[in-house]
């Protein structure tokens, strides 16, 4: 009998679940970085690029040579 996707999915998630559970203490997962940084600076990235391409937008329709 073949088990639906939604199933496998679940099964997956609590067999990771467990083990984070079990060993987050010998991982010591306090240790690692804050990853909140790193997903600012990827929003200001995204903004970043944005408002370039709004800017070289806008030059190009106050362009003369249209």
């Amino acid at each position: 009998m073949k088990m639906s996707r939604d199933v496998e999915w679940g099964e997956l998630s609590n067999f990771l679940a467990n083990m984070i559970e079990k060993y987050s203490m010998s991982l010591n997962l306090d240790r690692f970085p804050n990853p909140m940084p790193y997903k600012e600076i990827e929003r200001f990235r995204k903004i970043y690029k944005m408002l370039i391409m709004v800017s070289i937008n806008q030059r190009k329709s106050m362009s003369y040579w249209h």
